[in-house]
């Protein structure tokens, strides 16, 4: 369920003596901006000869989903040592993560 993923999670996070967080454009999906493999991805609809999604939201007008603020927070509790992202929208920046602590 759910609820038992989240509880595995939560105990995961707390018990990591080092936690690092890799990401990809999943996580900016929330904020308008579209993925690059999912069903109705970028490149999924490349491959298929169909149009290409349009962000609802320009990268630049773009804020902080609140999973990013959730690794924000991770990190000000000294919980989360390291971020790793392959997305180009300049988003965990944004929401205040630290440059030096992500690639």
């Amino acid at each position: 369920s759910r609820a038992e993923k989240v509880s595995e999670l939560s105990a995961l996070i707390a018990n990591a003596a080092h936690l690092v967080v890799f990401t990809g454009a999943g996580i900016s999906t929330s904020t308008g901006i579209p993925d690059f493999r999912g069903p109705n991805g970028v490149w999924t609809c490349q491959r298929r000869g169909k149009q290409m999604p349009k962000a609802s939201t320009p990268f630049a007008q773009a804020r902080p989903s609140y999973t990013h603020m959730a690794l924000l927070a991770l990190q000000r509790e000294g919980r989360l040592k390291y971020l790793c992202s392959q997305n180009v929208d300049c988003l965990h920046l944004r929401s205040g993560f630290p440059r030096e602590q992500m690639s």
